[in-house]
């Protein structure tokens, strides 16, 4: 019973969720289609249709996954300083230009200058977990584990279908396009170019670099700098009770002001009100920052969205599904007032601020000195950030673990050419590979269904 009322507890704030969530998802979903519809043929692919041999492809493929590990590093400081949606547009136009050499390209030339050159700033930066960052801005921390549940599955599931598409054009007869024949094989990877075309499409115009908030379910580093600050003290980057910016400073609003704004960012018991929303215009560049403020007398912070879709009452809810209205209608309500509950503030990446700092030091110092502030930030970064416990524990983690995920990317890069050379090309290879995707896809879903967190789960202690 536990588990089964934590399924319906998860459903409901997870649909609950900003739409920008889903958007993500989708893209998650192209990101993997993309990587694994290469991947997983990269070996015979290159020795087929590029004539290259086993040798030397080999080699290639070694130095390509080392540039793509030390531009893996580079891509999460990236993300770090300029944000989500800059370097997600950098990395997927790198990409469309490395895919396409790929899909339509016939010569050596062009085989080692897409992986070279244009997949450690594509494919490497794609891989460091982008859309993971983003999903965190954009999840509270008791749906997060379901969210990142979902987006793991949606991860597995991209890569069975990927392995599907792949099993169902590799032995399809060749076609002529533009005067060059096309193997199934080579269609299989265009398909994978027309996804990062169109991930692309939906990056410029969906992705932004936003923070979501939610008054029944706040981050818990912001609830212990409030309980250690003043009502006015301003919280880190855009979290604080409510800091507007005029591109030169701050100004921040007074106890008073603040205090009937203090449960949508630390979570205290809600009061009564109406269902309004607040809207307050600011930020710096003249954004607009958009506040909405909502309480019922005797919800909690166990409430996350709008509890019984919208109503107070258990009695409420079941006697508005047995009236005339619709049940979609009242599904749309429901999903409109429970969105309309989240805080989205716009976020400025961290090296939007360092970068106009050096451009004053340089107008009014020089270049000598603007590149010694430079040098000096970043050291001073790199000190702040080998100060932290958790960087640690995921160093230790990842090397203990490193062997076991070289095992499964090396077995998905040589196991189908090894299925095919020794069993002949009619064995469903593809086929065969993607039986542990729709199972992970399916594991990686319930975990955060377990009555313990999907962490205790898989690392007893951590």
């Amino acid at each position: 019973m536990h588990i089964l009322a934590s399924v319906g507890d998860n459903l409901e704030r997870f649909f609950s969720l900003p739409s920008q969530v889903f958007v993500l998802l989708l893209l998650e979903g192209i990101n993997s289609y993309r990587n694994y519809g290469i991947r997983m043929v990269q070996y015979q692919y290159f020795t087929n249709e590029f004539g290259i041999s086993d040798t030397e492809c080999g080699s290639l493929l070694g130095f390509k996954a080392t540039l793509d590990v030390v531009f893996g590093m580079a891509g999460g400081l990236a993300v770090d300083a300029f944000g989500v949606r800059k370097t997600t547009l950098f990395a997927l136009a790198m990409a469309i230009c490395g895919r396409f050499l790929l899909a339509f390209g016939r010569t050596k030339v062009q085989l080692y200058t897409a992986c070279l050159f244009f997949s450690p700033f594509g494919e490497a930066f794609l891989m460091v977990g982008i859309y993971k960052v983003a999903l965190y801005k954009l999840t509270t921390p008791r749906i997060r584990p379901f969210a990142f549940g979902v987006q793991y599955s949606t991860w597995n599931f991209s890569g069975a279908l990927a392995n599907v598409v792949i099993e169902g054009m590799r032995h399809q007869g060749d076609q002529v396009w533009f005067g060059m024949v096309f193997t199934g094989l080579r269609r299989s990877v265009i398909t994978t170019w027309v996804a990062v075309l169109l991930a692309m499409g939906l990056s410029l115009f969906l992705v932004q670099d936003v923070d979501v908030l939610h008054p029944d379910d706040p981050e818990k580093t912001e609830r212990e700098t409030v309980e250690g600050q003043d009502c006015d003290g301003a919280i880190n980057r855009g979290k604080a009770i409510h800091t507007v910016g005029d591109g030169m400073g701050s100004r921040e609003e007074q106890p008073a002001q603040a205090d009937s704004e203090m449960t949508a960012f630390v979570g205290s018991e809600s009061t009564a009100g109406d269902r309004g929303a607040e809207a307050a215009e600011g930020g710096k560049e003249g954004g607009k920052v958009r506040k909405n403020k909502r309480g019922r007398e005797g919800q909690g912070e166990d409430s996350v969205g709008v509890s019984l879709l919208g109503h107070d009452s258990e009695e409420e809810a079941l006697g508005g599904w047995c009236s005339g209205e619709h049940a979609l209608a009242k599904l749309v309500r429901w999903r409109r007032e429970a969105v309309a509950r989240f805080v989205i503030t716009p976020t400025k990446p961290r090296g939007t601020d360092a970068m106009e700092r050096l451009r004053y030091v340089r107008r009014e110092h020089g270049v000598l000195a603007a590149a010694g502030s430079g040098m000096s930030g970043l050291c001073v970064e790199l000190r702040e950030m080998l100060c932290l416990r958790a960087l640690w524990r995921v160093v230790v983690f990842s090397v203990a673990v490193f062997f076991v995920c070289k095992q499964w990317v090396e077995m998905e890069t040589v196991l189908p050419t090894f299925l095919e050379r020794s069993y002949g090309e009619l064995v469903p290879t593809y086929s065969i590979v993607s039986l542990h995707f729709w199972g992970t896809s399916a594991v990686s879903a319930s975990l955060p269904w377990l009555p313990t967190e999907p962490q205790d789960t898989l690392c007893p202690g951590a």
